[in-house]
């Protein structure tokens, strides 16, 4: 019996788990004590799924310096000695260009550079399901924003197994992991050539196989317009679909950024289309011209407050340019008076911090459309980019790992 699977179930609930963990349990019981000749157990106490931090189940690697990336990083397009995930070939055939103003679109520089897991991502339709997400992006000077999003889905014995994987990992830390979701502490303390981030790529290529990828994303970028798409699985291929939220037949969105690049005070812009309740009374310069509390202010807020609660939306039922936009629609009017502490705001379970601590350059910034990664402000500089909505996904996680 493999003691690394079955410790994770020990204070996780029926919830996340299901049958696994009744069975699991059910395996347990039947073993009964240890054979006197059997090897002494390790002292050490075990992997518990109820002491990982945000940071160890909502993952954000350590950025590159500036340059080409060094070895050690997952590759979505891996050369000769690299790695990276699973992707079946039908994906990579009808992944677009990410910088369609470049040659080659810069995709053979896509390195992952995020991993959340989800034990219960919700479905349009249907129960939810256990999901492995990681986010990549071309990390290259010169370019915007651009990121690609592949959707893992597991059943209750693979989820079991990555927890109890990501739990053990969490005990070889050179350095606490404690606190609220940032950059992982251990990963920046180690190094990206380091045996603990070979550990964590072990893990991640181990469970993200061609298989179980079910769907992804894209935010890809042409001369100040990012377009998001969305392509799923169809037996052997992959298909672009509908977006949510968005009308029937909508196969992509886009954000046209209106103001300067990176300006922290003019939120310009055109999202099209639009969904039905949305917060593009804040995209604009002049939307507080007429106060901070008017009804189109005070609606956009609550588009805003309704994006970012993870019990009232999701990625099933959200379209794409709203979830990415939100933080910079929020940064930007409540840095001028619009009061977004509400009954309406999402609030953790208890001792669970969501408070993010977002770079000076992007409060407010909407040239930035990353929800968990990196922006890199004016070509040159990157900064970390964790989203309200994504902070508050991952406590849900948390709060599910640690019920009895």
């Amino acid at each position: 019996m493999d003691i690394r699977f079955s410790s994770v179930f020990v204070g996780m609930s029926a919830r996340a788990l299901g049958t696994a963990g009744i069975l699991a349990s059910a395996v347990l019981a039947a073993c009964g004590a240890p054979d006197v000749d059997a090897p002494k157990p390790d002292p050490s106490p075990p992997a518990m799924p109820g002491d990982l931090s945000p940071s160890d189940i909502s993952i954000l690697w350590p950025a590159p310096e500036n340059g080409e990336l060094p070895p050690g990083y997952l590759k979505i397009y891996p050369a000769a000695g690299e790695r990276g995930p699973g992707i079946p070939s039908a994906a990579r055939d009808v992944m677009p260009d990410l910088h369609a103003d470049l040659p080659g679109g810069a995709n053979t520089t896509l390195a992952v550079i995020a991993a959340r897991v989800d034990p219960c991502a919700p479905r349009a339709s249907g129960p939810c399901v256990p999901e492995l997400r990681l986010s990549a992006e071309t990390l290259v000077v010169g370019l915007d924003d651009a990121a690609l999003h592949l959707i893992y889905e597991l059943d209750e014995a693979q989820l079991a197994a990555l927890i109890s994987d990501l739990a053990t990992w969490r005990t070889h830390a050179p350095v606490s992991t404690s606190g609220r979701l940032r950059v992982h502490p251990g990963l920046a303390a180690a190094g990206i050539g380091s045996a603990f981030a070979e550990e964590l790529h072990d893990i991640i290529v181990h469970h993200a196989t061609e298989a179980s990828l079910v769907s992804f994303t894209v935010n890809h970028f042409a001369f100040d317009n990012w377009s998001f798409a969305r392509f799923v699985r169809k037996g052997a291929a992959f298909e672009k679909v509908d977006l949510p939220g968005l009308p029937a037949g909508t196969l992509s969105q886009s954000w046209l950024r209106q103001a300067q690049q990176d300006d922290l005070d003019d939120p310009n812009g055109t999202l099209t289309p639009a969904p039905a309740k949305n917060f593009s009374a804040l995209l604009k310069t002049d939307a507080l011209s007429a106060g901070t509390s008017t009804p189109e202010v005070l609606a956009a807020r609550d588009a805003v407050l309704e994006n970012e609660h993870p019990e009232k939306t999701s990625s099933a039922t959200n379209d794409c340019g709203s979830c990415h936009l939100a933080d910079a629609a929020h940064r930007w009017a409540e840095k001028r008076g619009v009061l977004f502490d509400t009954p309406e705001k999402y609030q953790p379970p208890a001792g669970i911090d969501v408070t993010v601590e977002a770079p000076p350059e992007l409060m407010g910034n909407a040239s930035n459309t990353i929800a968990f990664g990196y922006h890199r402000v004016r070509h040159e500089k990157l900064v970390p980019s964790i989203s309200a909505r994504v902070a508050a996904e991952t406590a849900e996680v948390l709060k599910r790992l640690r019920e009895p």
